[in-house]
């Protein structure tokens, strides 16, 4: 009976070893191996090896790497919406990890991850460690974990962005570009109009037209089938806007419906620069009047509607002043600076400049 349980419990781990996932499940299954084994001695022998240290060593790499893995997706929780999570013995791992020398390639990718997403714009040698260790151990993955590890990577990445850090609009994109070529950006076969739309703003930003349309094409039938040709053609239009092909973008926009609020709004604001530098001034008319009433209408827009209200007061502005009066126009400018809310401040002002 010895001899058979030595033989199975040794095939049990050269297939373990042979395979190549090394995350907190492998160590979970090397956990069950080694207390296999320390309890088939256990019961043979009075005294001598009890196999013991093995046990303990997988089960504290399968709880550590699991309970870092957890405090990632916690650390990644927007501010605002973020749950009440206590990890009580979260410093109590952290702070054995930080003298620790163990190699295991699933404690110390999400180690950095959660230092990185934890200390900000101070975290960025964790982060700048986390894309390396992710590109050496990516096969050591299953996909649906390589991608959960890519987004943390990209959330640091957009948060750097958020306050306004614009290399990491580089960074950004080609993470999400290492997990298009990884076959691991889609989630069940879908791709959410969110994660679409940052693509290709990401794209747009670094002027990457090219890489930009074939994504908008490749990716288009993975959208929801309820709204895809809504959020297809929005953002098809989004990428003629940003090549100044305003016809194109007028025409696809105009045959959008976009229940997003934040996207409905993004399309008028489009829409109002358009128009605007079109000349198509009754159309424009006709749009700010709409746009107005649209966000008066809205109950949790926040900020954001202060902002497009102020874009649409100080383009009526920009339609009613006279040109030649420059103390009018300097007033208008002082009063565009010092708003605080604008959207298209940086446009509002350089119409400003041209119409002189």
């Amino acid at each position: 009976m010895e001899r058979l349980f030595e033989r199975e419990l040794n095939g049990a781990r050269e297939a373990l070893e042979k395979q190549p996932l090394r995350n907190h499940h492998y160590h979970f299954l090397k956990y069950q191996l080694a207390l296999e084994q320390h309890s088939q001695v256990a019961q043979q022998r009075r005294s001598g090896t009890l196999h013991l240290q093995p046990v303990l060593d997988e089960l504290t790499r399968y709880y550590l790497a699991d309970l870092l893995r957890h405090a990632c997706n916690v650390a990644a929780l927007p501010a605002a919406s973020a749950e009440s999570v206590e990890l009580p013995l979260l410093p109590a791992a952290l702070a054995h990890l930080e003298t620790s020398t163990d190699p295991t390639p699933a404690l110390a990718i999400y180690l950095h991850a959660y230092q990185a997403l934890l200390q900000g714009e101070e975290g960025e040698t964790h982060y700048r460690r986390l894309k390396h260790l992710l590109l050496q151990h990516w096969a050591a993955f299953p996909p649906e974990e390589a991608r959960a590890l890519c987004l943390l990577a990209i959330n640091y990445c957009i948060r750097r962005l958020n306050r306004g850090e614009r290399p990491f609009i580089k960074e950004a994109f080609e993470l999400f570009r290492l997990a298009i070529e990884r076959n691991v950006l889609l989630e069940n076969d879908r791709l959410s109009p969110f994660t679409y739309n940052n693509i290709l703003m990401l794209a747009l930003a670094l002027k990457e037209f090219d890489w930009a349309f074939r994504f908008l094409q490749d990716y288009r039938p993975y959208l929801p089938e309820n709204e895809r040709e809504n959020f297809y053609h929005y953002n098809l239009a989004v990428y003629h806007f940003r090549r100044s092909e305003y016809a194109r973008a007028m025409r696809l926009l105009q045959g959008v419906k976009l229940r997003d609020k934040h996207y409905n709004l993004n399309a008028r604001r489009i829409l109002l620069r358009i128009y605007f530098e079109l000349g198509e001034f009754e159309a424009l008319h006709s749009l700010l009047g709409s746009f107005s009433t649209y966000i008066r209408r809205q109950q949790d827009l926040g900020y954001h509607g202060e902002m497009y209200l102020n874009l649409i007061r100080f383009t009526r502005k920009l339609l009613r002043y006279d040109p030649q009066n420059e103390r009018q126009r300097a007033k208008i400018r002082r009063e565009l600076e010092n708003t605080p809310a604008v959207a298209e401040r940086e446009w509002l002002l350089k119409q400003l400049d041209e119409k002189v």
